[in-house]
């Protein structure tokens, strides 16, 4: 039976998954595309960002609310992992990436599911030469659609993994740079530390200037050296002071943070550096294999080859349809 090209096509329903922040973090794992379990997420996530999250991020909720945890955490003076783990209950950046790997996955479902039968009901009114009302009913299914289903699937599943690759690029990319603005922000702290005790040396210093010029054992140059080098350091001071202030409210944006959350205070000092770096070997070998961007970008191709693949099939293979 040929298939009515002049009805409209039906729409099908897309159950969207959308995945909950750690659902979305276990997306390293290449094999199949059946949703990782909750222990596996948080596994990876830990190892992704250094920090563990708190067991009520593993929920199954579609979009749950971390405004809890991260609201505990903010109580606390900040550390590098505490840090990491409030930009990734809080950033909308990268739960908005986790819900377009949800998208990739309703695709695949749809993809992958066999097409709606199409029911007809005709009745024909009781009229002259007919005894009763004829009903008739008709079950129609589009077996071509049937049959590229499968090569569909496989187009989406490669789009749903490339899709799972850039959302762990994501994680990862937060994680570095939440770090690197900590670490940046706690070093200028530091310094203005160091900037203002040594403020208050040249202060006590120009303060003992003034004094023994005033009693006359000094010249007045010492004591507009010493007046020159306060300011000096006080122009250093205020420099550093607007690094930090810099420094902070970047950290704030990549952490969510707003209003009274922002007074967080840091913890510690900078750790100290390795005495020595080792480079692993073969670790070119090893930054190509770990790539989540070239994985993704194989994902991709591997997506486009099956999408043209379906196409070339569905150019040979007749419009066909099984009905009742």
């Amino acid at each position: 039976m040929p298939t009515d090209r002049s009805r409209p096509p039906r729409p099908r329903a897309l159950a969207a998954r959308l995945l909950p922040l750690p659902a979305g973090l276990a997306l390293l794992s290449a094999a199949g595309c059946a949703a990782p379990s909750a222990t596996a997420d948080m596994t990876r996530l830990r190892e992704l960002s250094g920090a563990a999250l708190p067991p009520s991020a593993a929920s199954d909720e579609v979009d749950p609310e971390p405004a809890g945890d991260a609201r505990a955490l903010e109580g606390r003076p900040l550390t590098a992992d505490a840090a990491v783990r409030i930009a990734l209950l809080n950033n909308r950046a990268l739960r908005a990436a986790l819900k377009e790997v949800g998208i990739a996955r309703g695709n695949l479902d749809q993809a992958g599911a066999l097409p709606n039968p199409e029911i007809e009901v005709e009745v024909t009114p009781r009229q002259e030469g007919l005894e009763h009302t004829h009903v008739e009913l008709a079950v129609e299914i589009d077996l071509t659609a049937a049959l590229l289903a499968p090569l569909r699937a496989r187009a989406a599943r490669s789009e749903h993994l490339a899709a799972r690759f850039r959302a762990a690029g994501a994680v990862v990319e937060l994680g570095y740079q939440v770090r690197a603005a900590f670490y940046a922000a706690q070093a200028a702290e530091q310094r203005l530390g160091v900037a203002n005790r040594t403020l208050d040396a040249l202060a006590a210093a120009r303060d003992a200037a003034r004094a023994l010029f005033a009693a006359g054992n000094i010249p007045e140059l010492d004591v507009a050296t010493q007046e020159a080098g306060y300011e000096e350091a006080r122009v250093t001071a205020a420099q550093i002071e607007l690094e930090l202030l810099s420094r902070r409210e970047r950290l704030h944006r990549l952490l969510g943070l707003s209003g009274a959350a922002t007074t967080w205070t840091l913890a510690g000092a900078i750790p100290k550096a390795p005495a020595a770096v080792t480079t692993p070997p073969r670790a070119e070998t090893q930054a190509v294999r770990a790539s989540l961007e070239l994985a993704e970008l194989r994902s991709r191709l591997d997506a486009a080859a099956g999408r043209a693949g379906a196409l070339r099939a569905e150019g040979w293979v007749p419009d066909m349809s099984v009905g009742v």
